[in-house]
């Protein structure tokens, strides 16, 4: 067994242990949580483990002088923040959602819109960007029958891809890989 395929296992391992803590934890749990894990990426490891360097970079480049060091160390903070509440919903939506439930769970703006657009009959295509929980728009799809074909980066690590295709497809949707999923399109 190589190097690597002994790295993919044990961070397979250390995921799915820390995801049966998640999943068993409420809102306000999970929130601090993710505070946790981000203050632990951006303040307690070196910084080159964390790519702390590039995400900054990005951030100087984009807002240039137009916020302070500070301000930009924040927003690398919640961007941590927000990827770790996101996996962990992610985690969470077999048990947290369900049809009889939706409504309460997710927010769903732009619902009659969609409805209407899918209500045609005609092939529908969907852009969301990276805003929010992507992730809970094909839950929501899914459990009310509307089936996609969601396009995605392949992970680096094949177990943890392998899980996040079953997450994804666990409402009937269909993975289609950002490189080759053009047919399936």
């Amino acid at each position: 067994m190589s190097w690597q395929e002994v790295r993919w296992r044990a961070e397979y391992l250390a995921f799915r242990l820390v995801a049966v803590v998640i999943d068993v934890l409420n809102v306000r749990q999970t929130k601090k949580l993710a505070e946790g894990m981000a203050w632990l990426l951006v303040y307690g490891l070196p910084r080159k483990w964390t790519r702390f360097h590039v995400a900054y970079a990005n951030l100087e480049t984009a807002f240039g002088d137009r916020r302070s060091p500070e301000e930009l160390e924040n927003i690398v903070y919640g961007m941590w923040v927000h990827l770790f509440r996101l996996v962990a919903e992610v985690i969470q939506f077999p048990r947290k959602v369900r049809l009889e439930n939706c409504r309460d769970v997710i927010t769903f703006r732009s619902r009659d819109q969609a409805v209407k657009a899918i209500g045609t009959g005609r092939p529908v295509f969907f852009l969301g960007g990276h805003f929010g929980n992507w992730e809970a728009t094909t839950v929501t799809f899914g459990v009310f029958g509307f089936l996609m074909g969601i396009v995605a980066r392949k992970l680096d690590n094949p177990y943890l891809h392998q899980w996040f295709v079953e997450a994804r497809e666990r409402t009937g949707h269909q993975l289609l890989l950002k490189h080759g999923g053009v047919d399936g399109m």
